[in-house]
């Protein structure tokens, strides 16, 4: 007999399993999310530092789409060369185990432009210990960077006006320790740097006397009286006791609070200046009969009107800022507002600044009855400090230096050079300049230059053969007690002199290249026939060719004199 088949049912409850899975997936859906909505850069890499996972931050930041760098190596794309070995280092330490790690570098975008990114790295670790992926969460602070370098440029300009100022300024803090203090201040008060910091309103080493010789009182004290009012102080008038010789020195002082965010007294800005020989006159005018009144009267109507034009004057610094905006247009006027058309000679330029306001100058002037002579110089640093000597300097050489020779009436762009060295020394204007100077005798094509550490001139011959003209001495500034020297060159018809700065030859790329000597004489030689307007122009061209959208790091001047004679 053959038995019956049987049916057997086996079931298992997978509903944990499913609601795990469940759990999972709204995890990971909850993770993708936040990644792509953080603010911060995340990037996920693997062992090969093959992305794997890229935020949409990281997207916006560098221009690439995931699809695009997904399981590429993110220091074949993101990283400049020269961090390349560096940052592969530290990726390596990382897959040893030495994390969480932080560092700085720079990333560089779809666009070619440069971003620093601060990174937080660590890593997700296998069962056994090993590296499974690396982690790196970054912050772009290349815009706090750059905040932070325009601050700090900005308090050593600060600090270098308030060293200068002819007026006394000490700062106060609240409890009246001094803080700061400027030379002037250290003079009239008889003290050292050393001895005046920190020091406090009831030091012994100096006290105050009123007008009529009491002693002032500590709570009359400028600093006090704006402690206790915290409002300004204005042409108050104190007698100070100088330490080192016990005379008295008369000095009217100004002083206002400065408050934080919160309304807080932060400190106290006290200036005063030097009123000793104005009191010492009026002392004086006071014992004179009546007829000296009216003279007396009459300075004190001065001393008024002195603080309404003080106090104008307080007011005009205000818009400092404002005046600054039109530096770059008062520039503009010390540049050729036109080339020059005399006989034989031709003559064009280019100029780009890198800021806003530049420290390139040139220009030419008629400094004799053949002659035409032609300069350009290069202050130190740029931006607006630059600007304001680059002015001072280019007024100099139009109004009181002497080009030509009183005696033997031949070009002396030495005695221009001698003249500037006595005019800017270093210590006055804490800065230098390069120049060179040429003067062209058009009747006969003679050339008479000097140079002061300036790139050397170029003579270019029709035949496009490049010839530099090596006679020069150092920077103007730096206290040179040799004489200048003049050289003296024949041109001939069709010659042409090319006068730079050093901001052509430094002209960079995206990739930071130069573009550097070789460009430049290789473009003067190929159009070396072809009129000054034009050479002007492709070598303008050129250098925008090599540059791309990279913005120059320094002024760039470039001017060409042809001798068509």
């Amino acid at each position: 007999m053959i038995p019956k088949p049987h049916l057997i049912s086996y079931a298992k409850d997978i509903t944990a399993i499913k609601r795990t899975e469940h759990e999972l997936r709204m995890e990971r859906d909850f993770t993708s999310a936040v990644l792509a909505t953080v603010g911060a850069l995340v990037v996920v890499l693997d062992r090969r530092g093959r992305i794997i996972r890229f935020n949409r931050a990281c997207e916006k930041l560098t221009g690439y789409f995931f699809k695009e760098v997904e399981g590429k190596r993110f220091y074949d794309i993101f990283l400049i060369p020269s961090d390349v070995e560096q940052v592969k280092t530290v990726f390596e330490n990382l897959k040893s185990g030495d994390f969480p790690n932080e560092r700085e570098n720079y990333w560089l975008t779809k666009s070619g432009s440069r971003r620093l990114i601060k990174w937080s790295n660590t890593a997700l670790t296998e069962t056994d210990g090993s590296i499974e992926y690396v982690i790196g969460t970054g912050i772009d602070i290349t815009d706090t960077r750059a905040s932070e370098k325009k601050l700090h440029d900005s308090e050593k300009r600060y600090r270098s006006l308030l060293a200068n100022l002819d007026t006394a300024v000490v700062v106060h803090a609240p409890d009246t320790r001094i803080l700061l203090s400027n030379y002037r201040a250290q003079e009239l008060l008889g003290l050292s740097d050393a001895n005046m910091a920190k020091k406090k309103d009831i030091d012994p080493e100096w006290y105050f006397i009123r007008d009529d010789g009491t002693r002032l009182p500590v709570k009359e004290y400028p600093v006090n009286i704006v402690l206790t009012t915290l409002k300004p102080l204005q042409y108050y008038l104190v007698g100070i006791n100088h330490p080192k010789n016990n005379d008295i020195v008369w000095v009217e002082v100004n002083a206002f609070p400065e408050f934080d965010d919160d309304g807080n007294l932060r400190q106290i800005v006290v200036t005063f200046w030097d009123v000793t020989k104005r009191k010492t006159a009026e002392d004086s005018l006071a014992k004179q009969t009546f007829d000296l009144v009216n003279i007396n009267k009459e300075l004190r109507r001065q001393i008024t009107e002195r603080k309404q034009v003080e106090e104008k004057l307080r007011n005009q610094q205000r818009q400092v800022d404002k005046d600054l905006e039109v530096a770059a247009t008062i520039q503009q006027t010390l540049i050729p507002r036109y080339s020059p058309r005399i006989g034989p000679i031709r003559f064009a330029w280019r100029f780009e600044p890198c800021e806003q306001v530049g420290g390139d100058i040139f220009n030419f002037q008629y400094t004799g009855k053949n002659d035409i002579s032609f300069y350009m110089f290069d202050v130190c640093g740029h931006g607006v400090s630059s600007a304001l000597i680059a002015a001072a300097v280019s007024q100099f050489l139009q109004t009181s230096c002497e080009p030509m020779g009183p005696a033997i009436g031949t070009p002396r762009p030495n005695a221009v050079l001698n003249n500037l060295e006595r005019a800017f020394p270093f210590e006055r204007f804490d800065s230098f300049f390069t120049i060179v100077y040429l003067t062209v005798d058009y009747s006969n094509g003679s050339l008479f230059y000097s140079s002061a550490g300036h790139p050397p001139p170029i003579l270019i011959r029709p035949d496009g053969s490049l010839k530099p003209l090596q006679c020069h001495g150092p920077v103007i500034g730096t206290g040179n007690v040799h004489s200048f020297l003049r050289e003296e060159v024949a041109l001939r018809s069709g010659d042409k002199v090319i006068v730079y700065t050093d901001g052509i030859l430094d002209y960079s790329n995206a990739g930071g290249e130069l573009f550097g000597k070789k460009r430049l004489f290789g473009t003067l030689q190929k159009y070396a026939g072809s009129p000054v307007q034009t050479l002007m122009e492709m070598v303008q061209k050129s250098l925008k060719d090599f540059a791309g959208a990279a913005s120059p790091a320094d002024d760039a001047s470039i001017m060409a004199i042809e001798y068509v004679g």
